[in-house]
């Protein structure tokens, strides 16, 4: 089965997953999206893959760094060099460090 998505997941629990995006994968199946969940990702694997926010600058993703990402915020990533691997733990939306932003 062929899919139309830039990445391959890998459930790990019911609100978490392994996601890995290829280094090859084409500029323009990286798109600008928005999310129905809160996010929260870590980097796993990667070299100079970028996080760009709605009205933000991109921001390079570091390994063993996490990232939030606000449920319906546009985003999208930027691809960089070699396989970018991440876990992405789907938060309740009451969690306070969400408040924060």
């Amino acid at each position: 089965m062929v899919s139309d998505k830039p990445f391959v997941d890998y459930t790990i629990s019911m609100n978490t997953r392994v996601r890995c995006f290829d280094e090859d994968v084409e500029h323009d199946k990286l798109v600008w999206h928005r999310d129905g969940e809160y996010r929260e990702i870590q980097v796993v694997s990667g070299d100079r893959w970028q996080l760009q926010i709605d009205n933000e600058l991109p921001q390079t993703l570091e390994i063993g760094q996490s990232y939030r990402i606000p449920k319906e915020v546009y985003h999208r990533l930027i691809r960089g060099l070699g396989n970018l691997v991440v876990i992405i733990d789907e938060q309740d939306p009451r969690k306070a460090w969400y408040d924060a932003r």
